[in-house]
């Protein structure tokens, strides 16, 4: 595992990081060239393949069918493979919503980027990237190879990220309010709520494409999460609330760290868990300095707020 942390000058400044940090932890560049309103990266380690796209911005949208995804952001997605002659979001294998190629996006600030937070994982080719948009208000994207599975399925790969590509253009916090936290890891019932995860996985009859943990969103597929936020299929998926906020021991000031897992709809109308994301746990974050680096045992963790006081992600840092 490895982390980074600094600064960027823009969302372009950023992806090259990112681009740089990938290339350190041993992946290959296959694309990295300007494309208003940004530039776009092309990578892959292994079969495995990462699609990006900065604005910097708000001329132009970024994704197809997305005219709402005008802002400055960075967008991505992951594919079986990669074609210089096709646009950046749209590679083989990728997330489908209809007739358009869809993904995940990360918000930013209009002007420098004063904190980012970045940790890779080769063990399951996940990475988590973490920027302070605002005081307090932190975004995320993150993307993996694969969830740690329960049980056996075909596929793996998940998409994680503080905003849905329809709705990078519009709020992502509570009451459409682009100045407040949101949901962490959670799921997307509506545009209010922002966060989407997205997992590749065979269930059923549904074989060769991704679950959406968004109604708006739709690929096909519905999933959930156990994270507190909207409920996408309400009422099959316990969430995390209450567990976060009565998780924190007021004796000794610490709290329980709590999986965030993934769920998906099955043909006959019932649910299955899929498995959970690597290093990202749910936890009452009082008293915890967010992108501060916390020692437990042999191992380091990092907090980041969710959406109030107490729900929070920790992050197990290289």
């Amino acid at each position: 595992m490895a982390y980074d942390l600094g600064t960027a000058l823009n969302p372009t400044d950023l992806l090259d990081k990112l681009r740089a940090f990938l290339v350190a932890q041993g992946w290959t560049v296959d694309l990295f060239a300007v494309e208003a309103p940004g530039k776009r990266l092309h990578m892959h380690k292994g079969g495995f393949y990462l699609n990006a796209k900065s604005a910097d911005n708000t001329a132009s949208s970024i994704w197809a069918g997305g005219g709402a995804s005008q802002t400055q952001q960075i967008g991505f997605n992951l594919s079986t493979g990669f074609n210089s002659g096709n646009a950046w979001r749209d590679q083989a294998g990728v997330p489908m919503r209809g007739a358009n190629s869809i993904g995940g996006s990360i918000k930013l600030p209009a002007g420098a980027i004063v904190s980012y937070w970045m940790d890779y994982d080769d063990t399951t080719k996940s990475l988590i990237l973490y920027v302070q948009k605002s005081a307090g208000v932190w975004r995320w994207m993150g993307f993996g190879e694969s969830l740690i599975k329960a049980g056996s399925w075909t596929g793996g790969a998940w998409i994680a990220s503080s905003s849905s590509y329809e709705w990078a253009g519009y709020s992502e916090g509570p009451g459409h309010d682009n100045t407040l936290p949101c949901y962490p890891f959670g799921a997307n019932k509506d545009s209010g709520l922002g966060p989407l995860v997205m997992v590749r996985a065979d269930v059923d009859s549904f074989t060769g494409k991704w679950v959406s943990c968004s109604n708006e969103e739709f690929t096909g597929r519905t999933g959930d999460t156990n994270v507190a936020g909207g409920r996408v299929v309400s009422g099959q998926v316990p969430t995390l609330s209450g567990l976060v906020e009565r998780s924190r021991n007021s004796l000794n000031s610490t709290s329980v760290l709590l999986p965030v897992q993934v769920f998906t709809t099955r043909d006959d109308g019932g649910m299955s868990l899929l498995g959970t994301l690597p290093n990202v746990f749910m936890t009452n974050i009082t008293g915890l300095v967010p992108g501060q680096a916390y020692q437990q045992g042999v191992d380091w963790f990092v907090p980041f707020p969710g959406d109030s006081a107490t729900h929070g992600t920790v992050i197990r840092r290289a």
